[in-house]
């Protein structure tokens, strides 16, 4: 069951591998011995030098390069589009260091830490050995600039809201218009909603602050007005008009 049966005349063996490989197998070497033959007689010719040497003993000459090969007039058509199994997939291939949680925000993997007090890259702000100095607490005492773009309209420094705060409250609390009519503060050509608190009380003749005379009578158009010296005149019976 177990013997191979050696042809040396054919260089033949039941085992089959001297056939494949051209390399006489140990059945085949130990009949060689047993008969004082030389194995390297029974190697095929393929692996001998002087069949390597007449192999390559001819000139292979170089291929032309691209400007050179023919030219057909036909034109290629593209490949053939494969569509494969499955759903398409609609999603981007996101990056390898973004964050799946916040689409299109990147990690900071690959970034080199650094304490935000001695700008040391040995350590974080939480083990710095300067953080309990004098200057560092005068340094994070000081206000922060904010975050983000500088606003156009800036907050006016202390001076200019100062010298505006002065000059509001110098100002007249009304302003004259046009036929006498008092222009009250408010915003827009609106009735603003701190106008009733700038209208005088019931209705008759008033006198504000600065002298001016103030007639309110019910049902007038325009809201109260301002008399001059011509409209307002006392009768013979020292009445005013209403």
């Amino acid at each position: 069951m177990d013997s191979m049966t050696v042809d040396l005349i054919s260089k033949t063996c039941t085992y089959r591998k001297w056939e494949l490989t051209g390399v006489p197998c140990c059945h085949s070497v130990a009949c060689m011995f047993f008969l004082h033959h030389v194995p390297e007689d029974y190697v095929d010719k393929y692996y001998k030098k002087e069949t390597y040497m007449k192999i390559y003993s001819g000139c292979i000459p170089p291929c032309p390069g691209e400007r050179y090969w023919p030219r057909k007039e036909a034109e290629l058509d593209p490949p053939p589009i494969k569509i494969g199994p499955g759903r398409p997939r609609k999603n981007r291939r996101k990056d390898p260091h973004e964050d799946p949680k916040k689409p299109g925000k990147l990690t900071k993997h690959g970034l080199q830490m650094s304490c935000s007090i001695c700008k040391s890259t040995q350590h974080n702000k939480r083990k710095c050995p300067d953080k309990d100095n004098s200057t560092t607490s005068n340094v994070s005492n000081e206000p922060k600039r904010p975050r983000g773009r500088p606003r156009k309209n800036a907050q006016p420094s202390t001076e200019s809201a100062s010298q505006t705060e002065y000059t509001n409250a110098t100002a007249p609390p009304s302003q004259i218009g046009r036929g006498g009519r008092l222009i009250m503060r408010g915003r827009g050509r609106g009735r603003s909603k701190g106008r009733a608190n700038e209208v005088p009380q019931g209705f008759g003749v008033f006198v504000d602050g600065q002298g001016n005379i103030i007639l309110n009578s019910p049902g007038q158009v325009g809201g109260p007005r301002l008399l001059s010296g011509d409209e307002y005149a006392p009768s013979s019976n020292g009445s005013a008009p209403v």
